[in-house]
């Protein structure tokens, strides 16, 4: 709503703003941000209990700061790129997060980290100190979201962090692939998606009544799209540099960041099996591990790396074919099917493989679709 209502009034303002004087365009550059001031101020004195006010009149002043950074700007034509006016809007009105507190504040506040991170940190004029700057700015908000994880595991806003930190994150981690090593950074995108997906398990865990959660969706998806990529040769073909990952030592940075994050993950992993004695756990929580192992055997055979691949993504669709059979879910039954349909299309497009073979591979998928699905039914209607 105050994101509405402020760019309203701009609109309204935008229509005679070439008549105004520069005093007169600078009074209204700040209107926005008093009021919102006024606001906060009134909120802070007399309705600090009241979630309701404290929302709002954050909200407004957040949006408020930016909307007046960006007109004084205008008005006086000063320099400036739209990252160092992203950092500047983050750093001044992200004291909101914490002075009312303001959840509102804080989940635009971690849009603006991402939007940040992939203005600054992407294309050919990254700014060098943007990955820095990035990281501190989500170390700020981490007591926020921690806080709100405690209080209100199961509330709404703490499902909407669940989704949206592991987006920034990624995009964060994604800033240094171009200054640590393309190849090496593979490695650290799989542990990191490995971690989204343990975290999201021991999530599901805790609360039995969320089926899944940002960190799980995301760690899910991750993993098996860069299964799904690394099934095709091309792929290996752009990654392995050999002279640049190993002689020039470009790639060393890389190197290190993917055995940090191994090495988190498979605490992580431990944790989830020994600690809290989650059983069964995916196989897809092992894809780390399985990738680090694939690009050290591409490195003298791209082919293996290739099968390795293929051969675990059909394994996760059989797993999870056995799982939904034995519990009667025709959703993963079905899911374990589509993986399994899904690598055979990939592979009609990767293969030299003639078309009668093709289509014998295809017809025996979609048999096999049908076929589990009836025998899924049967049982079902067995035990009912």
């Amino acid at each position: 709503g105050a994101l509405m209502v402020v760019s309203g009034i701009l609109l309204v303002l935008a229509h005679n703003w070439d008549h105004f004087s520069t005093p007169v365009k600078t009074i209204w550059a700040f209107s926005p941000l008093v009021l919102g001031q006024l606001a906060v101020g009134y909120t802070l004195l007399r309705k600090r209990d009241q979630e309701w006010w404290r929302e709002v009149s954050a909200s407004w002043l957040a949006l408020s700061v930016g909307v007046t950074l960006a007109m004084v700007a205008q008005i006086y034509h000063l320099p400036g790129d739209l990252d160092t006016f992203l950092l500047t809007w983050l750093l001044l009105g992200g004291l909101l997060v914490y002075l009312l507190p303001s959840r509102v504040v804080a989940l635009l506040f971690l849009a603006g980290s991402g939007w940040y991170a992939s203005e600054a940190g992407y294309g050919w004029q990254q700014s060098v100190y943007a990955g820095s700057w990035f990281w501190l700015l989500l170390l700020y908000l981490a007591p926020m979201y921690y806080r709100l994880w405690q209080n209100n595991p199961e509330g709404f806003f703490t499902r909407l962090f669940h989704a949206g930190f592991p987006v920034v994150l990624l995009i964060g981690l994604g800033m240094h692939v171009g200054k640590v090593g393309y190849g090496w950074m593979w490695i650290a995108f799989a542990a990191m998606l490995s971690i989204f997906y343990m975290t999201g398990t021991l999530i599901k865990a805790v609360i039995s009544s969320s089926p899944t959660n940002g960190y799980h969706f995301f760690g899910w998806v991750g993993s098996l799209l860069l299964l799904y990529m690394a099934g095709f040769n091309d792929f290996w073909k752009e990654m392995m540099d050999k002279e640049s990952l190993l002689i020039k030592g470009e790639g060393l940075p890389g190197l290190l960041l993917g055995i940090l994050l191994v090495a988190l993950a498979s605490v992580l992993l431990w944790y989830t099996l020994y600690k809290k004695k989650i059983r069964p756990v995916n196989p897809l929580a092992f894809a780390y591990g399985l990738f680090a192992i694939m690009v050290a055997v591409a490195f003298f055979e791209k082919g293996w790396a290739v099968l390795f691949a293929n051969l675990f993504v059909l394994f996760l669709g059989v797993w999870i074919i056995i799982q939904g059979a034995r519990e009667a879910s025709f959703a993963r039954l079905n899911i374990g099917l589509g993986l399994i349909a899904l690598l055979a299309i990939c592979r009609f497009f990767d293969t030299d493989l003639s078309f009668v073979l093709r289509g014998i591979i295809f017809i025996t998928v979609g048999l096999g679709f049908g076929l589990a699905n009836y025998r899924l039914l049967q049982k079902s209607k067995g035990h009912a």
